[in-house]
């Protein structure tokens, strides 16, 4: 009884001593007998209008089948194994040495290419493994663009936000008339920046307003075409004067509409007394 009781132990040992992926490997050999997807494969993938994009397809023990890219939208097959079959030169399978990744490559990524990308392995039953891709379409806009006008000696913020974008706050520039802004050189400027998710959000604070930063001023991230908003500087004299034109121009405007209302009246009065 011992003696067997010595060997129950030792085998139970061996047992514990086995690694978790010693133990998965010896399951995964009698679950999959065929070909398989693996089970780390992504399924959404987000990039950006331009951009180049890699779909990967990873699949275990392939044998002699062969693996298809189709486009889900309109059925169209892309690829068989390394052979492109759509026209467009975009599109383009990289196959891995072990046979065990086929990554479909797209090029210059367009809105008509957001979708479903099915990933297909020739068995008698087909397998499929789906990908979404989502393109995205950055925008940049100015509160307040194409003009801004404001008080000389007052602050001013200018505020440029970025949505769909993935690059990081850091790489966003604010320029004036087409020449990056010094903020260094600059003691009346600052810069706040607020990043989460979806979109950037930069703030240029310009305080003690002089005429010297009138111009154009321009938020521009990297690899985007930026926005651009024009900065009116009116000093107090400009401002007073304005006022007063707006308000002779007022008063005219009300006495000419007394003038023909009073007009009317007359007209009205003598064709009815004749």
């Amino acid at each position: 009884m011992a003696f067997y009781n010595k060997i129950l132990l030792s085998l139970l040992g061996l047992i514990c001593c086995l690694e978790p992926s010693d133990l998965s490997s010896k399951h995964l050999i009698g679950l999959y007998t065929g070909p398989y997807f693996s089970p780390h494969s992504v399924s959404n993938i987000t990039v950006r209008v331009g951009e180049t994009v890699h779909l990967p397809c990873r699949v275990r023990q392939v044998g002699t089948n062969t693996v298809a890219w189709v486009r889900n939208k309109d059925s169209s097959i892309l690829a068989i194994d390394e052979d492109t079959i759509v026209q467009d030169s975009r599109f383009f399978v990289v196959k891995s040495e072990d046979r065990e990744e086929w990554m479909l490559i797209i090029k210059t990524v367009s809105t008509a290419d957001d979708g479903a990308y099915e990933c297909q392995i020739s068995t008698q039953v087909k397998m499929s493994h789906f990908i979404y891709l989502e393109v995205l379409v950055p925008t940049v806009t100015i509160e307040g663009a194409p003009d801004i006008f404001a008080k000389s000696g007052s602050s001013v913020d200018l505020s440029c936000k970025v949505t769909n974008n993935k690059v990081s706050a850091s790489s966003l520039i604010w320029l004036k008339d087409e020449e990056v802004i010094p903020l260094a050189d600059w003691p009346d400027v600052e810069v706040r920046m607020t990043e989460e998710e979806g979109h950037i959000v930069s703030v240029l604070t310009i305080n003690n307003l002089s005429k010297k930063r009138f111009g154009l001023y321009s938020c521009r991230p990297d690899g985007l075409s930026g926005q651009n908003v024009s900065l009116h500087v009116i000093d107090a004299k400009e401002q007073g004067l304005r006022t007063n034109s707006e308000e002779r121009v007022s008063n005219h405007l009300l006495r000419s509409a007394v003038i023909v209302v009073f007009t009317w009246y007359f007209i009205g009065q003598i064709l009815s007394s004749v």
